[in-house]
């Protein structure tokens, strides 16, 4: 195996499980692997190397996601999977070839899946008499493809040409090192391809060098947190480079001071530094060391939470500006060469392909910086190489469009122990990752689970909050065991959220006697400061498996602490969980809610306890407190801590008794025409607007006629809208949408409205894309409840929706998908609804599963979407979709 390259192409081999009339394919397809192999440039997959508890359709599709060709093998019949990953194929750009047994009477199956190759314009297929030289073929449709994508691409433009920003003498100026100490590390890029999985980038088999051990342990630590013991060979480099011994004393002590801070004695730590800093000043050694010393002290300080920092006065004090030789310019160099190739290929023509590029020259860059900083015995700027690589991974990984390069910037990210910017990070690119977070949720665990880990129980419930739902049995059980202690012993506040985050994030799939017992443990530590998320908590939480003795503890903690959870934000409608399902044990406690809310709220959760002869009295009350509300525009934009606006849809939503219908036609449609006809704010406006969207399709579902003054209203007026200098979600764009939408629903100049609401709609913000989306699934369902005829832009539009990056505008297109699919069924948008059950968004295929509840397509492909859904790597998705199913068998 010594003569294979690292330049090779993965190619995916799918087919059929087991045997199908005679044709048994786990030989066919060990077959056609082994017909691959003989060429060192191709890598093939097939499902046989793996043993996996991942299911199967995240696994797939993250190999098909890895896959530079994909090979479908077709006979009899075609696997539920299939049409998943010829879907994540074309949205990865990655050539197909299927091949089709000549049968004389093809199955249904089959026949429906070369329609869909053919209405998708996948015309890579051909169909063979057998599979006896199947491997044959398939190599040498491999390779045919690859030279014809060469040739189509001829217009090559190959900037690989390395650059130098300045000269090594430059670099070693000022330094106590000279340029030779870097000969001690040697050339580790293999080791960087290695662990960071980027044979893609390498340019050259470069020979590896197995005699670099401390290059290599350091990037051990910098990829997998195994801080490297390595003194002694520290020492033999300093004394060949000449260092004096009072220098190497100093370089001594600092190392100490990183290995006890990294053993988690700060105190330890810090008299090292000082003792180091003490003999540096005796030794006069240049001004850059002294301050970077006071750095690391000063950091190493600031872990022990005290507001006097000494170490910061001392720093404020000094004379000089505090700059790291070498170092320094190690990462001007890495992060210039990043610049260079960002306007690289910002400026190529369109017509060209380029080969190459700088990403080893960057990372080579901040290693060397990795290396510069531990020979000094710099803990501020050790640590900080590994977030400068995390930087570069992410700006290589948004330029070169590659998932592989973010998902390892997360990983450094929890070795690291960067809490925030991993939600951030993860947050932007879940759509790029989450297929190979999927596959790798025990990887990031392990990270938390090192020697000297950083942040660790912060990070676990970011992963446990984030992919919890992916991880496999064993795994959640752990995961499980370990928030049921940190619920003991977390410190403060701040941490005490992510932890809250975690539970609430995966309740569905937590042990419900865990959750409770969690949810009495942050109740009674004291140190919550914001009640929200314990309220969620209550809001969800099962009681049926909990002891009367802690029902009762439970009730009790909550009447002691009920005026603080309120006044902080806690939510009171967490009583109606409680209530309905041990009314008996927390009637007390409802009681005293009862004197510490409104009493709109207390009629509310009375309707959510089943009393429905509420319902006209909160609608009342709601309008006369919007009533209230309104005012002209004075400039002053008052927020509310509720929403009787949003009481009102989900009244009308759930009763449409006559008496409500009357109630809303009599006042709040002249209030809605009195808002939107005066100068007051533009989010008043909006919301007023999106209301009547949802209304008009309410009335329709109930076959009622809508206010003819508000068609009066919206033909023979303007409704004056500006952008408010506010921090609200509101635009005049969203304004018009709701306008337009309007305007159609009641019949004024229909088309044209709708089509320019349509018109550059992905070129507008988040909140205004939202706001299309709600806007065109009420014109679809309005439509098609009026039995009206849906213009055929409308579906090119959803299939924009639908590609979407944010989730919510996708969540919405699903609707109308199906929408779209019940009222007019077509090969095509099966295809799509097919290629959504693989969106990124666990929010999206939730909402998904549940629309299919509602027998809006046939059973038999309900069913086929259902299976798809319950080999999901989400727990949620995967129970839900198979409770589903067994439901429909029954």
């Amino acid at each position: 195996m010594t003569n294979l390259s690292k330049f090779r192409l993965k190619v995916f081999i799918s087919s059929a499980m087991g045997e199908e009339g005679g044709t048994i394919w786990m030989s066919i397809r060990e077959s056609v692997k082994n017909k691959l192999t003989q060429c060192k440039y191709l890598e093939p997959f097939t499902i046989e190397e793996y043993a996996t508890e991942i299911p199967s359709t995240q696994f797939f599709i993250w190999q098909v996601t890895q896959a530079d060709v994909v090979v479908i093998l077709v006979k009899d019949g075609i696997r539920p999977g299939t049409n998943q990953e010829i879907e994540k194929a074309l949205e990865k750009g990655k050539p197909i070839l299927v091949y089709f047994y000549n049968t004389v009477s093809p199955s249904h199956s089959v026949r429906k899946f070369k329609d869909f190759l053919i209405a998708r314009d996948i015309t890579t297929f051909k169909v063979v008499n057998d599979f006896d030289d199947i491997d044959e073929i398939v190599l040498n449709d491999v390779i045919n493809n690859l030279i014809s994508y060469y040739r189509f691409t001829h217009d090559i433009s190959n900037q690989e040409k390395k650059e130098s920003y300045f000269s090594s003498e430059e670099i070693f100026e000022d330094s106590i090192l000279d340029k030779r100490f870097l000969e001690y590390f040697g050339n580790n890029q293999n080791t960087l391809i290695d662990f960071f999985s980027l044979a893609v980038y390498a340019r050259k088999n470069e020979k590896r060098n197995e005699g670099n051990v401390i290059g290599v342990k350091l990037l051990d630590w910098l990829y997998n947190g195994n801080y490297p013991v390595i003194n002694e060979e520290l020492v033999v480099i300093w004394e060949g480079l000449s260092l004096s011994e009072n220098l190497i004393e100093i370089l001594k002590l600092r190392h100490q001071s990183i290995q006890k801070y990294f053993d988690n004695d700060v105190e330890g730590a810090l008299s090292a530094l000082d003792k180091a800093y003490e003999l540096a000043e005796e030794t006069k050694v240049p001004n850059w060391l002294l301050g970077d010393i006071l750095i690391d002290s000063r950091n190493i300080y600031s872990k022990l939470n005290l507001f006097e920092n000494n170490y910061q006065k001392r720093i404020n004090e000094l004379s000089n500006f505090i700059y790291f030789p070498i170092g320094d310019r190690f990462l001007k160099e890495a992060f210039e060469t990043l610049e260079k190739e960002r306007l690289t290929l910002r400026t190529l023509s369109p017509t060209t392909t380029r080969f190459g590029n700088t990403l080893l020259n960057s990372l080579q860059s901040v290693e060397n910086y990795l290396y510069t900083s531990f020979m000094i015995g710099s803990s501020t700027h050790f640590l900080l190489a590994r977030k400068k690589m995390i930087e570069l991974l992410i700006e290589y990984g948004e330029i070169y469009k590659d998932e592989n390069l973010i998902y390892q910037a997360l990983r450094l990210m929890v070795l690291a122990g960067e809490a925030k910017m991993f939600s951030n990070i993860l947050e932007k690119y879940w759509n790029e990752v989450s297929d190979v977070l999927a596959v790798n949720v025990d990887q990031l665990w392990d990270l938390t689970e090192v020697k000297q880990p950083i942040n660790d129980k912060v990070m676990k419930c970011l992963i446990v909050k984030s992919l919890g739902q992916y991880m496999n049995n064993s795994l959640f059980r752990k995961a499980m065991t370990f928030l049921l202690q940190y619920s003991q012993e977390f410190e403060i506040h701040e941490k005490a959220m992510y932890l809250l985050d975690a539970i609430n994030y995966n309740l569905k799939r937590l042990n419900n006697e865990f959750v409770f017992d969690m949810a009495l443990n942050i109740l009674k530590s004291d140190k919550i400061l914001i009640y929200k998320k314990i309220t969620k908590l209550l809001s969800n939480v099962e009681l049926s498996n909990c002891d009367d003795s802690d029902i009762e503890e439970l009730s009790n903690i909550l009447k002691e602490k009920l005026s603080i959870i309120l006044k902080n934000n806690g939510d009171p409608y967490f009583i109606i969980n409680l209530l309905k399902q041990r009314s008996n044990d927390f009637n007390d406690l409802y009681k005293l809610i009862g004197n510490e809310v409104s009493e709109d709220q207390l009629d509310y959760i009375e309707i959510e306890l089943g009393n429905s002869s509420k319902e006209e009295k909160i609608l009342v009350d709601s309008i006369m407190e919007l009533e209230k509300r309104f005012s002209p525009n004075n400039g002053i934009q008052i927020i509310y801590s509720n929403d009787p606006l949003a009481v009102v849809i989900e009244i009308i939503k759930n009763f449409k008794s006559e008496n409500l219908i009357t109630l809303l036609n009599e006042n709040f449609i002249p209030l809605a025409i009195k808002v939107l006809s005066s100068d007051t704010s533009l989010v008043a406006k909006k919301s007023y607007l999106e209301a009547l969207v949802t209304l008009l399709v309410e009335y329709k579902k109930e076959k009622r006629e809508f206010p003819t003054e508000v068609k009066s209203y919206f033909s023979t007026s303007q409704i004056e809208l500006k952008d408010d200098l506010t921090l609200t979600r509101a635009s005049v764009v969203s304004a018009k949408y709701y306008i337009n939408t309007i305007n159609s629903l009641l019949g004024i100049d229909t088309e044209n409205n709708i089509f320019s609401t349509c018109v550059d709609y992905k070129e507008k913000s988040r909140n205004d894309r939202e706001a299309f989306s709600y806007s065109i699934q009420k014109y679809i369902e309005y439509n098609l409840i009026s039995d009206n005829k849906i213009p055929l832009f409308i579906n090119l539009v959803v299939l924009e929706m639908l590609r979407d990056k944010y989730f919510v505008v996708r969540k919405n297109a699903i609707k109308c998908l199906i929408l779209l699919y019940k009222s007019n069924p077509s090969n095509f948008l099966k295809g799509e609804l097919i290629r959504m059950t693989l969106d990124s968004s666990p929010n999206v295929k939730g909402y998904f599963v549940s629309l299919l509840e509602d027998n809006l397509i046939e059973e038999d492909f309900t069913k086929e979407l259902l299976t798809l859904f319950s080999r999901d790597a989400s727990y949620n998705i995967r129970e839900s979709s198979r409770k589903r199913l067994v439901e429909n068998i029954k």
